[in-house]
């Protein structure tokens, strides 16, 4: 699932938990949550990539255990 601004083109998305994204955006008031929405797919917006680094690290520590 992912978080976004439909309206700013150059906004990116976010990947979503449930309760924050993954780069910790949403929580930290660092975006302005009146204008994100919840998306099943990125419509065409490029991927967060501290989301994609930090999702790929958590993937990474629960393959190797």
């Amino acid at each position: 699932m992912y978080l976004l601004n439909p309206k700013k083109k150059k906004s990116v998305a976010h990947l979503w938990t449930g309760t924050d994204t993954v780069c910790r955006m949403f929580g930290t008031n660092g975006m302005k949550k009146n204008r994100q929405v919840l998306s099943v797919d990125t419509k065409g917006k490029p991927v967060c990539h501290m989301c994609e680094t930090v999702h790929n690290k958590e993937v990474k520590v629960q393959e190797d255990s």
